[in-house]
């Protein structure tokens, strides 16, 4: 799911590009950043979210977009039952669960990838 947010602030220029570094996952180019307080609010957030991911207590996560005056420009619905998966016990996972949810994820990140193509970048 990091890299998921990382990628779509990346594509929607919610920061300047700079701070961001191409990095390999899952045998695909990204783009992560390098900010020290982006990437650990970004952490805090999942650590929070995880036990109520785990525990089913939360169906989808959204990654919202606001203008400067608070006012909703877009948002990005994740759906928990794949991070869920994801955060369960490796070993718990077998050779083809492990594969599909890899794949699973690739395609994730390549249609985020191209969000950048498809959607208005956040106005400065």
């Amino acid at each position: 799911f990091i890299t998921c947010v990382h990628t779509v602030l990346f594509a929607r220029g919610v920061y300047p590009q700079f701070i961001f570094e191409q990095r390999r996952y899952l045998g695909i180019s990204i783009w992560f950043s390098r900010h020290p307080e982006v990437n650990e609010y970004i952490q805090k957030v999942i650590d929070n979210a995880h036990p109520m991911i785990m525990n089913n207590l939360i169906d989808r996560m959204v990654v919202a977009f606001d203008s400067k005056d608070n006012t909703p420009l877009d948002h990005i619905i994740v759906k928990c039952a794949s991070l869920r998966r994801a955060f369960s016990n490796s070993e718990e996972l077998s050779d083809g669960d492990r594969t599909i949810l890899e794949e699973e994820f690739r395609s994730t990140i390549l249609r985020l990838g191209m969000l950048d193509q498809q959607m208005t970048r956040v106005p400065e």
